[in-house]
């Protein structure tokens, strides 16, 4: 099966999932997220602002932010993935809300990756949106990445090709896969 028909599925999939169990979800993974942060005593973490069917964070980066770990998020920029530190977000390109008059952080300099997700399987294969730009970010990125996802989103096989990136871990409200 394509990566199109994948994404379609997953986001028929998700159709399923209410608002509440949606916040309820996104707030155990966060929990979960941040319990395997944590193990790593990053100083700086890059995540991302979620779209209506994906995992929102913002309990997660709550948590963090109480730590002292420093947050910084992506902003494409030319077809590439740069990432900013700032208090200030505005709706960007694709509608995500993103830093506005941030500071750019080098990627070497970012300890962890939290990274968006359509779909995933069992190996920790993640299927993005279609654009590729996490995939050439993380192409020569040495630190973690790891993706949050509903359950829901889990398919036996994720169609991958050369250039698709592996995570670390996908972290689910029901478990975690490597």
């Amino acid at each position: 099966m394509n990566k199109d028909k994948q994404r379609k599925i997953i986001r028929n999939r998700l159709k399923r999932l209410s608002i509440f169990e949606k916040m309820v979800y996104s707030d155990i993974i966060s929990q979960k997220l941040f319990d395997l942060i944590e193990v790593y005593n990053p100083k700086i973490v890059m995540s991302y602002m979620a779209l209506e069917d994906e995992v929102n964070l913002k309990r997660l980066h709550s948590l963090l932010s109480r730590k002292g770990i420093k947050l910084c998020f992506p902003v494409v920029e030319e077809d590439v993935i740069n990432a900013y530190m700032s208090n200030r977000f505005a709706k960007g390109r694709f509608n995500i809300l993103q830093p506005e008059d941030g500071i750019m952080i080098k990627k070497e300099d970012i300890d962890i990756i939290v990274v968006p997700c359509v779909g995933f399987d069992n190996n920790a294969n993640r299927l993005g949106h279609g654009k590729g730009y996490y995939d050439k970010y993380l192409q020569d990125y040495q630190g973690k990445k790891f993706s949050a996802a509903f359950e829901i989103q889990k398919l036996n096989k994720i169609d991958t090709e050369q250039n698709d990136v592996k995570m670390n871990r996908i972290i689910t409200e029901k478990g975690v896969y490597l």
